[in-house]
């Protein structure tokens, strides 16, 4: 989670947007998320597995 945080706010600095913004405005959120795939970032819980 740390580590969203961090490029989240980078990237509120480099678009000049706040926080709430990205999670409101979709295109926005869209670009956002997709930075965070190309570099590998998970973005979901795993799916759970047995033991």
């Amino acid at each position: 989670m740390g580590e969203v945080a961090g490029h989240l706010a980078a990237y509120c600095l480099r678009r000049g947007v706040e926080p709430q913004e990205v999670r409101e405005r979709e295109a926005l959120l869209a670009e956002f998320t997709g930075e965070l795939d190309k570099i590998g970032v998970e973005r979901h819980w795993p799916a759970p597995a047995g033991y």
